[in-house]
C-alpha cells in the first residue's frame, strides 16, 4: 500500500471534519494554498460514530484498504485525463493534486452514494477510462479543456460535430466535444450551437460521462445542463430566442415541464440524438449533490466573518433550486415531447431508457432532432 496516498487521504477526512481542506500550490510553504469550505465525515470500518452529527454528510467506508486501493486507482485515471489541471491550478505535487481529485470525487457524491462509496468510485473511474476512449475516437485528445473563454464573440469554435441545418432559421448546427476541469460535474462537454452567415449562438451545454458495463451496454450519465455563453444580443440570437420559445406551444404554463428554458429543452435533444449515435442505451441523472450545496454557504461564512445573511442564503437556495429541481423538470418535459420514452424517478435522480423514436406531432423537436440523426447516421463529422 502507497503510505503517502493513504496519509493524503486521513489529512482530507481531518479537514473535511472541520469544515475548510487545504491543497498546497507550486509556491510551496509560503504561498496561499487552494481552501475549500466542505465539511463531512469519513465512518471507517463502522467506528468514530460519537464525532458525527445528523446534519453533516458521512462518507460510509466499510473496508478502509479496498477503498484505498479503489481510489488510488482512480486517481491514476483522473490524473491522465486531467492533464492539463496541474498547470491550470497551479498544483505541481502528486499528493497535493491526488487531494484535490479525491475532494472533486466527493464533491460529486450524491446522498446515496455517500452509503455505496466503493460503487461510485468504480462507476467514476470507468467513466473516465470510456469518456477518454470517446475523445480518442474523435482525434481530439490534444484538443483544449473547457473554458468560457471559447465563448467570447470572438469565439474559437471547433465545428467538432455536424448536427445538421435548421431551414426555419436559415442556420446549420453543430456540437463541440471538450474535457472539462476537475471540479466540474463530468468528465466532458456537450456544446451546441447554431451558425449562421455572421454569427454563432450557444445553447446549454450538457456535461456528461460515458460508462460501458461488462457486457458492452453503454450508458451515459448527465451531470447537468448548464448556459456557459455570456448575454447574447446580435440579431440572430433574438431570432433564435424568438424561434425556440415556440417549443412552449402545448405546454401548460402552470406546470413543471414549463419551467424549464427552451434553450435546454433544445440542447437535451440534441445531446440525446448524439448519445443514441453512440449506441448509448440509458441515461441516468443525479438530482442532488450534498456537497457542492454545502460549500457554498461554508465559503460564504468564511468570508464574512461568521455572518451569512438571509439574502445570500436565499441565493443559494435559489441556486441549488436549478441545480435539482430544474434539473429534474427538465427530463419530465422531454417526455412532454416523447411520448414512447422510458422515464422514471428515483429519490436520488432520473433514469430514461433512449431507445426511442422521435415522434412528428411536434414540427420544432422533430426538426431539431431529425436533423441530428440524419446527420449523424451518415458519419458528418468535421
Amino acid at each position: 500500500m502507497n503510505n503517502d496516498f493513504k496519509n493524503i487521504v486521513l489529512e482530507l477526512f481531518d479537514e473535511a471534519k472541520v469544515g475548510q481542506i487545504n491543497i498546497k500550490t507550486d509556491e510551496g510553504e509560503f504561498d496561499i494554498p487552494w481552501r475549500f469550505y466542505v465539511k463531512f465525515f469519513a465512518r471507517i470500518e463502522h467506528k468514530n460514530n460519537a464525532v458525527f452529527d445528523e446534519n453533516t454528510p458521512v462518507l460510509e467506508i466499510p473496508d478502509l484498504n479496498g477503498f484505498l486501493e479503489k481510489t488510488e486507482n482512480y486517481c491514476a485515471c483522473a490524473e491522465r485525463f486531467y492533464t492539463e489541471d496541474k498547470e491550470y491550478l497551479g498544483i505541481a505535487d502528486k499528493n497535493q493534486f491526488y487531494k484535490k481529485l479525491l475532494l472533486d470525487l466527493f464533491i460529486n457524491c450524491s446522498p446515496e452514494d455517500f452509503l455505496n462509496i466503493d460503487k461510485f468510485v468504480n462507476n467514476r473511474t470507468n467513466m473516465l477510462l470510456n469518456s477518454q476512449a470517446l475523445i480518442n475516437s474523435l482525434k481530439l485528445e490534444n484538443g483544449k479543456m473547457f473554458s468560457k473563454y471559447f465563448l467570447s464573440k470572438n469565439n474559437n469554435a471547433q465545428n467538432n460535430l455536424y448536427l445538421g441545418n435548421l431551414n426555419a432559421v436559415n442556420a446549420t448546427i453543430y456540437a463541440d466535444l471538450y474535457k472539462t476541469h476537475t471540479g466540474m460535474d463530468a468528465p466532458l462537454l456537450f456544446l451546441p450551437y447554431l451558425k449562421n452567415n455572421e454569427d454563432v449562438f450557444f445553447l446549454p451545454g450538457v456535461l456528461f460521462g460515458v460508462n460501458v458495463n461488462k457486457n458492452g451496454q453503454k450508458s451515459v450519465f448527465v451531470g447537468a445542463v448548464q448556459n456557459f455563453s455570456d448575454k447574447q444580443d446580435s440579431r440572430f440570437a433574438k431570432n433564435m430566442d424568438r424561434f425556440l420559445r415556440k417549443l412552449n406551444s402545448g405546454v401548460q404554463p402552470e406546470s413543471i415541464e414549463a419551467n424549464v428554458s427552451p434553450k435546454a429543452v433544445a440542447s437535451l435533444v440534441l445531446f440525446l440524438e448524439y448519445a443514441k449515435s453512440l449506441g448509448i442505451e440509458n441515461v441516468n441523472a443525479s438530482n442532488y449533490a450534498p456537497l457542492r450545496y454545502s460549500a457554498k454557504g461554508g465559503a460564504l461564512e468564511k468570508r464574512q466573518g461568521g455572518v451569512v445573511y438571509d439574502t445570500l442564503f436565499d441565493k443559494i437556495d435559489a441556486d441549488q433550486y436549478n441545480i435539482t429541481n430544474k434539473f429534474m423538470f427538465l427530463f419530465s418535459r422531454i417526455k412532454h415531447h416523447y411520448h414512447n420514452m422510458q422515464l422514471d424517478f428515483s429519490d436520488f435522480g432520473a433514469y430514461l431508457n433512449i431507445n426511442f423514436e422521435t415522434e412528428k406531432h411536434d414540427n420544432i423537436i422533430y426538426n431539431i432532432a431529425n436533423s441530428a440523426e440524419n446527420a449523424l447516421q451518415h458519419n458528418k463529422n468535421l
